[in-house]
């Protein structure tokens, strides 16, 4: 479930990076937070442990990374962009506003932070078929394009028109982070199932400074969720690409209040330019739902 390096001075941990594997025998990880002691900083460490770490990938199959945690300022945008991560998305407000990083000046203020996220790929993926939601289907295409992915697009159809209540549901499962106020909803891919309107609901009652809901590309009621949650004040987060089972399309909610979406730090052109875009979404929801 975790792959970790640490750095070590003698006795004293200076340095640490890791990945988590969520689902057991995924082929893709999700990078935790690349931590630094300030005294050890400019030492190339964080390369080093990566290195580390990609040799643990190996061993393990791990043939691609997404990367959240790292992608909140400069310091660590940077590396995964020299050594070839493409941005899919932004997270607006993804790390609470009380976080400090202890001699890394940023200019946030009081806001929440925001992340770029970043996709590293090492091997081959599997293809599979998608369906695209029609809002995002070029964006989505593009961000394929990007990280060289290949994936059958499947044509909307009867079965996708509308979430369905009959029974079998997909599995919506939610977990709620108190001291960051975030909470994350998955919903399976689980195939020969619908996407239940009623049970997304009940998940969704609880509302945090930030909500994500990570929708399966490979479930054929993916465009119809995507547009379900438009119109409740979703947008369009990040594209985290995976396997069959564990790529979604992540849309977020943020209380707009405590978000300031062009203070985020972005190492790459590209980044910057999913910066703005999703701020646009987000200015013409809030508009949208003010009317």
């Amino acid at each position: 479930r975790l792959l970790s390096v640490g750095a070590c001075h003698g006795r004293r941990v200076v340095g640490h990076i890791g990945t988590t594997v969520t689902s057991p025998g995924d082929a893709v990880g999700d990078t935790v937070a690349a931590i630094v002691d300030p005294t050890y900083r400019g030492l190339g460490l964080v390369h080093q442990m990566g290195r580390l770490l990609f040799a643990r990938f190996q061993q393990r199959g791990i043939v691609a990374t997404r990367h959240l945690a790292t992608g909140t300022h400069l310091r660590t945008q940077r590396p995964l962009a020299e050594s070839g991560a493409i941005p899919t998305g932004v997270l607006l407000g993804h790390v609470p506003a009380e976080t400090q990083f202890r001699g890394v000046e940023h200019r946030f203020g009081h806001h929440r932070i925001g992340v770029v996220v970043y996709f590293q790929c090492y091997g081959d993926l599997e293809d599979f078929d998608v369906h695209l939601p029609v809002r995002y289907e070029s964006v989505l295409a593009d961000l394929y394009g990007r990280a060289g992915l290949d994936r059958h697009e499947r044509p909307p159809n009867a079965a996708a028109i509308a979430l369905r209540r009959d029974e079998p549901t997909a599995d919506i499962t939610v977990r709620h982070n108190r001291r960051a106020d975030v909470s994350a909803v998955r919903i399976s891919p689980a195939p020969d199932t619908r996407i239940s309107a009623a049970e997304l609901a009940g998940a969704l009652e609880h509302q945090a400074e930030v909500t994500y809901v990570d929708v399966p590309l490979a479930h054929p009621d993916c465009p119809a969720a995507v547009e379900w949650l438009r119109v409740r004040g979703f947008i369009f987060g990040a594209l985290l690409p995976g396997t069959a089972d564990s790529e979604c399309a992540r849309m977020q909610h943020v209380l707009a209040t405590r978000v300031d979406p062009l203070a985020i730090e972005c190492a790459t052109a590209e980044g910057a330019g999913l910066r703005d875009w999703i701020a646009g979404e987000l200015a013409l929801t809030s508009a949208r739902l003010s009317r």
